[in-house]
């Protein structure tokens, strides 16, 4: 199973910088119950969120808050930057990671869940200007909690802020914002 998760990962991620290269390219690769890259892809960044949060009970969602902190106190803080700006940054924390490790971040994006076999993977997923490509972090909450009972609808917009770091599942290297905080509406 994690080289499962390994490959839909590695997956998504090619196929966000290959359809980038040309825009009459489709992507198709079928990843979980017969759903392309597209299907997750689309379907999580085109659910209406204001519409998703009128659902969720405020008081479910421990973790998620409107208080949402200021950048300053942030080492890299990618909600001040353009949407071309904000991918650039995040391909460079994926491809030099060691440059981020242990440094603070806050980023805005769209909420994106991977129920996993043995664990959930919870990410905010980053578009470029256009729209073609995405980008994904995951993070890992500051507290344990109930899925899907204390989380927002996928497609939620959300802000997100915690520690880069790194971390392997067999010989693979993921990349994950830990002691994570996760704010709604943002």
């Amino acid at each position: 199973m994690k080289k499962t998760i390994c490959i839909i990962f590695a997956l998504l991620f090619v196929f966000s910088l290959a359809s980038c290269g040309n825009a009459g390219n489709t992507r198709s690769g079928t990843v979980q119950n017969g759903k392309s890259v597209d299907d997750i892809l689309s379907s999580a960044s085109s659910q209406d969120s204001t519409a998703a949060k009128a659902n969720v009970p405020v008081e479910k969602l421990r973790i998620f808050s409107k208080n949402i902190p200021d950048g300053k106190d942030f080492a890299v803080d990618l909600t001040t930057l353009n949407q071309t700006m904000v991918y650039t940054r995040v391909s460079d924390m994926v491809t030099n990671p060691k440059d981020y490790e242990g440094k603070s971040v806050k980023m805005k994006g769209t909420y994106a869940v991977y129920e996993g076999e043995a664990r959930n993977y919870y990410a905010c997923l980053i578009s470029d200007a256009t729209a073609c490509c995405s980008q994904g972090i995951e993070f890992l909450p500051k507290k344990k909690l109930s899925y899907p009972a204390d989380y927002p609808p996928e497609g939620t917009n959300i802000v997100v802020t915690g520690i880069f770091d790194t971390y392997y599942e067999g010989e693979d290297m993921f990349f994950q914002l830990k002691d994570a905080s996760v704010y709604y509406g943002g």
